[in-house]
C-alpha cells in the first residue's frame, strides 16, 4: 500500500509592464495523492509568488528563460531599493529646502532689524549733534557772561 503525495508545477503566469518587461510572476502547483495507483486526491493549489531557486522546470523553460526571469526579479528588487533611496533623497532635499527657507527668512528679519538699528543710530547721532550744538551755544553764552561778569 504505497502512498505517494506529489506536488508538481501546474502553471506559471508572468506579468509584463507597459514596456513589455517582466514585472512579476506566480506559479500554481498541482497536488496529487496516489495510493496503489489510484488517485485519491488531485487538486490545483493557490497561486504563489514565483521563486526561481529550486523550482523544477520543464524543457519548455529554457536556461535563457530562467536567466531572464532571475534577472527580472533581481532588477525589480533593485528598482524597489533605488525607489526607496530616491524617496529618501527627495525627503532630504525637501528638508534642506525647508531649512534654507527658514534661514533666508531669518536673514531677511535680521536685515530689517539692522536697517531699523541703523535708522535709530542716525536719529540718535542727529539728536546728539543738535545737543552738542546747543551745549556749545550755552557754553559760549556762559563764557560771554563770565567775561562781562554779568552772572548773578
Amino acid at each position: 500500500m504505497p502512498i505517494s503525495d506529489q506536488t508538481i508545477p501546474y502553471e506559471i503566469l508572468i506579468r509584463f509592464d507597459d514596456e513589455g518587461a517582466p514585472k512579476g510572476a506566480h506559479v500554481q502547483s498541482r497536488r496529487r495523492v496516489i495510493m496503489d495507483g489510484e488517485v485519491l486526491k488531485d487538486e490545483i493549489l493557490t497561486a504563489a509568488p514565483l521563486q526561481l531557486e529550486g523550482f523544477p522546470t520543464s524543457a519548455i523553460m529554457t536556461t535563457a528563460t530562467q536567466a531572464a526571469l532571475v534577472q527580472a526579479a533581481a532588477l525589480n528588487s533593485q528598482i524597489e531599493t533605488l525607489t526607496a533611496a530616491v524617496t529618501s533623497w527627495e525627503a532630504d532635499a525637501q528638508s534642506a529646502h525647508t531649512a534654507k527657507d527658514a534661514a533666508v527668512a531669518a536673514k531677511n528679519t535680521a536685515e530689517q532689524q539692522v536697517g531699523q538699528m541703523e535708522w535709530q543710530v542716525s536719529q540718535t547721532t542727529a539728536a546728539l549733534a543738535t545737543a552738542n550744538s546747543r551745549i556749545a551755544t550755552l557754553e559760549a553764552i556762559l563764557a560771554a557772561a563770565e567775561a562781562a561778569n554779568t552772572l548773578p
